[in-house]
């Protein structure tokens, strides 16, 4: 992404504060607002239309929008699942989630609007007059499209990798039935974007030692854990039965 230290110098110049959190992530601040910028959305902008200098220019202006809005959630955009650990959160800004695995992992729903990704929290269900049954349709819709073009790493015989720096990978959980021609297998979600299944019992024990590996060194942590899982079990998680 050679065009990253252009557009950080034209939010700089803006008086918005950079701070780099991964290779595909900033997160922007001014005035005491916040947003994440997922630079994946620019770069398939740029690639789209060819002309960068356009595209950053208009990414800058909306961005400032964003920053400057009173009320953010006027905005609304694709609907996309995030798994986010099972963390207890009682605050007023705390994002709509569901409980996938009891203390380990929640199911939140995040929006793209284009220059970053927002949760979705309980009042924004009512300003924009939807259901949580809507929103989960089609975010799990919109994995479903993304996952035709997955291409799993097969380390050993019997293990598949997905990783991805989109926070999407963990979010296939819910529809691997329809992904992987597997009856039964182990899962590990060592990360947000990172989903690892196991169909063989001789690979087993490895597997569960690089997921535990895994958690304690890539960013954005999940779970140190390796769970069993059956299709039944994706189609519980994304509402399908």
């Amino acid at each position: 992404m050679k065009w990253k230290a252009q557009l950080e110098i034209m939010l700089h110049k803006l008086g918005v504060k950079v701070i780099n959190n991964s290779e595909e992530i900033l997160q922007l601040i001014k005035n005491d607002r916040e947003i994440s910028l997922n630079l994946n959305n620019i770069s398939r902008q740029i690639s789209e239309e060819g002309n960068r200098d356009l595209v950053l220019q208009r990414n800058v202006t909306q961005i400032l929008d964003s920053l400057n809005r009173e009320d953010s959630a006027l905005l609304l955009g694709d609907f996309y699942p995030r798994i986010i650990p099972d963390l207890e959160n009682k605050s007023l800004s705390a994002p709509w989630s569901q409980v996938l695995i009891a203390n380990h992992i929640r199911l939140a729903i995040v929006e793209d609007l284009s220059t970053h990704f927002r949760f979705l929290q309980p009042m924004n269900l009512v300003q924009h007059k939807i259901s949580i049954h809507q929103v989960k349709d089609q975010a799990v819709n919109n994995i479903r499209c993304i996952s035709k073009q997955l291409e799993w790493d097969i380390p050993q015989e019997g293990v598949f990798i997905l990783e991805r720096g989109d926070g999407l990978a963990s979010a296939m959980l819910l529809i691997l039935d329809e992904i992987l021609s597997i009856e039964e297998a182990y899962f590990a979600i060592p990360s947000r974007d990172s989903l690892w299944v196991c169909t063989s019992q001789e690979e087993l024990p490895m597997f569960v030692e690089k997921a535990k590996h895994a958690f304690n060194h890539f960013p954005y942590p999940l779970s140190p854990n390796v769970f069993s899982w059956t299709p039944m079990l994706s189609m519980q998680f994304s509402g399908r039965t």
